[in-house]
């Protein structure tokens, strides 16, 4: 399957991401992108993504949700992806950071990732209402859930899109009121009613949290999750 940009929405400017709608503010946070600490990160959730992935069978159906520019990470993850034929969808509702994720595997080194990627210029939870239900083996938001309003919807999606034995691994740098943070980032709690019982891992990358949900049963019911420093 070749790269491509797929469009079907005329949704704009979302709340708290009006920066990424401006092509030079979208091409300047891409460049800043590239540091020490967002490899590092990312190195962390490839590590996971190949972790929790070792046990789904056949080809992977995977999407990166509020992808931004630099699918150009996760070397291990899309190099199981090539070789086992899965599929990446790129997500993201500005078109220009799909325009600078386009740029930053444009080179030749790249071409077999571009061969499972396919970008989609949508709205996250738009894009999961049209997903038919257990289509998703991986679901990935780096830094993209503090952006959600209406996390009870993104979690009701999630459990209804994802396979059973399905992964939603996020990183989060702030714990939001909705989260319900009652200490510190090394300790939090999650309510969400329409999630069902998942098993929770959790890891501290400096101010940012790693969640990493694990779809175990059929049947949702009202759940309190925790995470807290091992």
């Amino acid at each position: 399957m070749n790269s491509k940009i797929e469009s079907k929405n005329n949704y704009k400017n979302p709340k708290g991401l009006e920066m990424y709608f401006s092509p030079e503010i979208a091409e300047k946070f891409s460049e800043l992108e590239q540091n020490e600490k967002n490899f590092r990160v990312a190195k962390i959730v490839d590590a996971v993504l190949m972790q929790e992935s070792a046990n789904i069978e056949g080809p992977i159906y995977s999407a990166e949700l509020g992808g931004g520019a630099h699918p150009d990470r996760y070397d291990n993850f899309f190099e199981k992806l090539i070789v086992e034929t899965g599929h990446m969808d790129w997500v993201d509702v500005s078109p220009f950071m799909l325009e600078e994720a386009k740029k930053y595997i444009s080179d030749e080194k790249y071409q077999k990732r571009r061969e499972v990627i396919t970008f989609i210029k949508k709205d996250i939870l738009e894009y999961l209402r049209n997903l038919e239900p257990g289509k998703l083996d991986i679901a990935i938001m780096k830094y993209t859930i503090d952006h959600i309003e209406n996390l009870e919807m993104l979690f009701s999606l999630l459990w209804e899109k994802l396979a059973l034995g399905g992964k939603f691994i996020a990183t989060i740098g702030i714990t939001s009121s909705e989260l319900k943070s009652y200490s510190t980032n090394a300790s939090f709690y999650i309510t969400v009613n329409n999630f069902p019982t998942m098993k929770l891992a959790f890891c501290e990358m400096g101010i940012a949290l790693l969640l990493n949900f694990s779809k175990c049963q059929a049947i949702p019911k009202p759940v309190i999750l925790k995470a807290q420093k091992p």
